[in-house]
């Protein structure tokens, strides 16, 4: 399983020709929970820590552990994408190119500790049946 330390409560997706390292959060953004800007999503994370990356090329299947979710439609420009957050290290994922539901799940591993810190396994799932 890929991990990455959470910033700034932002999980980065972007496509792997596109350079983010800050968004501008509009409040119709921070209601929705997240921002879009050129070809790449920031998602508000439910945490700051260290958390599970799983990325999913396929059909989306809710997971009923799941206590936040949001769904928009990304385009895939290249056959990669690159999951990050503000200041950390960027994993790459193989994504064929081509247009997508992304569905994005946050599904905390334990409950929180005193200092509000605890791990959170995020699945994206990028879904070609949501996109039509």
């Amino acid at each position: 399983m890929n991990k990455l330390l959470i910033s700034y409560s932002q999980l980065i997706i972007t496509n792997t020709d596109e350079e983010h390292s800050s968004f501008q959060w509009s409040d119709e953004d921070v209601k929705r929970g997240y921002s879009v800007q050129r070809g790449a999503v920031a998602i508000e994370a439910i945490n700051n820590d260290e958390s599970e990356i799983e990325v999913i090329v396929g059909s989306y299947l809710p997971s009923e552990k799941a206590t936040v979710t949001y769904s928009l439609p990304f385009p895939v420009r290249a056959d990669s994408i690159i999951v990050t957050s503000p200041g950390a290290v960027t994993l790459p994922f193989s994504v064929p190119k081509g247009t997508y539901q992304l569905h994005v799940e946050a599904i905390p591993l334990q409950q929180p500790t005193d200092d509000g810190l605890f791990p959170v396994r995020y699945q994206l799932y990028f879904d070609t049946n949501g996109s039509k």
